[in-house]
């Protein structure tokens, strides 16, 4: 159907041999855009008046499905009009699986088997099947193994997070390598994904290094702000508190020909939904991907804090106070983000427990003793507690400089 269909025909809402089902995704970016306004209220309103006339007016048998998070309609569910339904999305059974499979065999012209093999093997992690599930995740899945980046050996030896962490970083590097290059594009347009499959690293002028960068510093943030929403504004603020992100951020921007800034077209190369909220705001469309890409981050900084040179640590003692504040300072470290801190962190050639070890004991008896603000000059969890409260979409997760000192202690 052409985008202006509806303004050349006046009347192809009163179509008697027409009926339409508007399939609307997204209701709760509604409600981060319109807290204040009532957007989701008065859209929802909307749409119960204009099904009570379809269903009075025998020329207008449409139906709209609306499609979103559940918990975006908490504190609206009693002011919810009478005439709309709730009904769930279900996971895809063994049916739907297979339908999905005869689709993707014929838009790429292999068999199905050697996927759908792989996909239902025992030997492969249980939360890998499960997630196969998933659309999304099944077409990244299917995408991979379309060019050899998904087979079973891959997974001998692995254990209980170590197969999801291979899963997600072999996805991360096929997106960031392989999505966009010449010979791998397929006429593949999913709306779900938000993906503009013509993005490639000449149009965001950031190497595959750099965007996973981003990357990592959007899934922290995303996390911080409670895994729901994160301000673009605030994913830029920490990239620049980092000398190579700011660097190469203010290079791409010289070499980008439009007004457009690196960090939304960085933003742009992976499966993020967008926001209206001010100045932006993003979100992961798959949230394991959020807490994995959070993970890496908090690895990065990790990794930083226990390389030596010789007059001693790289990064000295006042920026380290500063670093457990800004990572550890919230209620950031879900169970799967301690599976994928410990299982990144392991693998990294350049982790040095013992000096981690170190820096840490040293950092928690000073924490435990209360003095810190001792040895610093600098209010870190009054600093922490303004950036928290700077880079949420609301007040309601902000937190007190005595949560920030716990949150600190605990994580």
């Amino acid at each position: 159907v052409d985008r202006d269909f509806a303004k050349t025909d006046s009347g192809w809402l009163t179509d008697r041999n027409v009926h339409y089902l508007f399939i609307l995704d997204g209701f709760d970016e509604l409600l981060m855009e319109g807290r204040t306004s009532g957007g989701l209220d008065n859209f929802l309103d909307q749409v119960g008046r204009f099904q009570e006339q379809c269903a009075h007016n025998s020329k207008k048998g449409h139906r709209v499905l609306i499609t979103g998070r559940t918990l975006a309609l908490q504190s609206i569910e009693s002011r919810m009009p009478s005439n709309l339904m709730r009904v769930e999305i279900l996971p895809m059974d063994d049916e739907i699986q297979l339908r999905w499979f005869d689709c993707w065999s014929n838009l790429i012209g292999q068999y199905k088997s050697h996927l759908m093999e792989i996909l239902q093997d025992k030997r492969l992690q249980k939360k890998v099947r499960e997630l196969a599930r998933e659309p999304l995740f099944l077409y990244l899945l299917a995408a991979m193994h379309r060019d050899g980046e998904l087979n079973l050996e891959m997974f001998e030896g692995t254990e209980g997070a170590q197969a999801k962490v291979l899963i997600y970083e072999r996805t991360l590097d096929w997106v960031l390598t392989k999505q966009r290059a010449e010979g791998h594009r397929q006429n593949v347009e999913t709306e779900e994904m938000l993906i503009d499959k013509d993005l490639n690293p000449k149009i965001t002028e950031l190497a595959p290094e750099q965007l996973r960068r981003v990357l990592q510093e959007a899934g922290l943030c995303v996390v911080q702000s409670g895994m729901e929403f994160a301000r673009i504004k605030a994913i830029e603020n920490r990239l620049q508190q980092d000398d190579d992100a700011k660097n190469f951020l203010q290079e791409a921007q010289h070499r980008l020909s439009t007004d457009d800034t690196p960090l939304l077209n960085a933003l742009a190369t992976f499966y993020l939904q967008k926001g209206s909220q001010g100045e932006g705001s993003i979100a992961f469309v798959h949230k394991s991907f959020g807490e994995f890409l959070c993970a890496e981050c908090i690895v990065k900084y990790l990794v930083d804090i226990c390389q030596t040179e010789q007059e001693g640590y790289k990064i000295d003692q006042l920026k380290f106070f500063w670093l457990m504040h800004d990572i550890l300072g919230c209620n950031i470290l879900t169970a799967e983000i301690v599976e994928y801190t410990l299982e990144i962190l392991f693998k990294n050639p350049d982790f040095k427990a013992v000096a981690l070890y170190e820096r840490l004991y040293k950092f928690y008896w000073l924490w435990c003793n209360d003095e810190l603000k001792e040895i610093s000059s600098e209010d870190l969890l009054g600093r922490k507690s303004l950036s928290l409260r700077s880079q949420l979409i609301t007040t309601e997760r902000s937190l007190t400089r005595r949560q920030v000192d716990v949150y600190v202690g605990l994580n």
